[in-house]
């Protein structure tokens, strides 16, 4: 019963299904229920109003929360005091937790650090909209490398000071999403970034604008790399993030539309794919030099394509990167039906 459940999706309609599911007789129930509260998401608009309510209003929920596998804390300060009250309230999951996402957070390093380290079992880490208190402490040691797969969210606030804890502790994620928005990334704090997670990522998605004329040639240092997924747009440094790549386990490439207007590649015109077309046919030849023998798979994956006056615009994907399909294959994945008509 818990595989068949397990294929009921969490969201809004799937939610209603696993109630429903149920109450249909007894032994229904548990599997349904374990499911159901699988993924829990606390904000300030419902159990976590303040820090200090926690463990009044939410110890006795939490502590029936056994087979949690999810949780997300959206719109929270974490304080230093209390904070092994907190994490106490968490003890009931603390092993089943795989999961844990963190949605325009204020904390200190430390309390950041303490929250994590706390559950020895996640693979997949989440921070969104990351803020920072001014109170800091001495920052615990983790118990265990941060592994699986994590998604940074920066903005324009202390993105910097994150950034020079952050490659201070033992990493060994494979999965390494980085998100800058519309943050122009200082190249030196940015390579600072990569460079501590070089020696195990094999997926990494990049979200970010770098100055114009520099390269971030840590990329060099991903020896692992198997996929790769930079930020391309009309105003990106197409060779500062494609000329690094030295990984000879290299598969693919996706190259996604900006929600950006005007800074989305997908909005230009076919001279702009020019640039892109040259240095993906040099890294092939590159990477054949290194004992290359895959065929590199290119991967685009176009938004809703409109142009200034915010109409549909049709781009022929036959002319697109023409040099390269030569040497390799492109593939072309539609975010959404709206799509389909491009």
């Amino acid at each position: 019963m818990d595989d068949v459940l397990g294929y009921i999706p969490l969201d809004r309609e799937g939610r209603k299904l696993l109630i429903a599911c149920a109450s249909v007789a007894t032994w229904w129930a548990r599997p349904s229920q374990r499911r159901l509260f699988s993924s829990v998401s606390l904000d300030d608009e419902n159990y976590l109003q303040r820090m200090e309510d926690v463990s009044r209003d939410s110890g006795g929920y939490l502590s029936a929360l056994h087979n949690l596998r999810s949780l997300t804390l959206c719109n929270i300060t974490l304080l230093p005091n209390g904070q092994e009250e907190i994490l106490a309230c968490f003890s009931a999951f603390r092993e089943t937790l795989t999961e844990l996402s963190l949605e325009r957070i204020s904390a200190s390093f430390s309390s950041f650090v303490s929250l994590v380290g706390y559950f020895p079992n996640i693979t997949t880490l989440r921070v969104e909209f990351f803020a920072w208190d001014y109170y800091e402490s001495p920052v615990p040691p983790l118990s265990q490398p941060l592994r699986g797969e994590i998604y940074i969210r920066f903005t324009e606030i202390y993105w910097w000071k994150f950034i020079d804890q952050f490659t201070m502790l033992n990493q060994k994620y494979d999965r390494l999403v980085l998100d800058f928005g519309s943050i122009v990334v200082d190249a030196k704090n940015l390579e600072s970034l990569l460079q501590s997670s070089a020696s195990s990522v094999k997926y990494l998605q990049l979200e970010a604008t770098p100055r114009r004329g520099t390269a971030l040639t840590s990329i060099a240092n991903f020896r692992q790399l198997r996929e790769f997924e930079p930020l391309v747009n009309w105003f990106g440094n197409v060779e500062g993030l494609i000329a690094p790549i030295s990984s000879t386990k290299l598969r693919k490439l996706v190259i996604s539309g900006s929600s950006v207007l005007n800074r989305d590649i997908f909005t230009q015109g076919t001279e702009a794919w020019g640039p892109l077309d040259k240095e993906l046919c040099q890294l092939v030849t590159r990477l054949g030099r290194a004992g290359y023998r895959r065929s590199l798979e290119v991967e685009l994956r176009p938004s809703k394509i409109r142009d200034g006056d915010f109409r549909p615009r049709k781009i022929d994907f036959t002319r697109v990167l023409p040099k390269f399909r030569e040497r390799g294959f492109v593939t072309i994945a539609y975010r959404n039906a709206c799509d389909s008509n491009h």
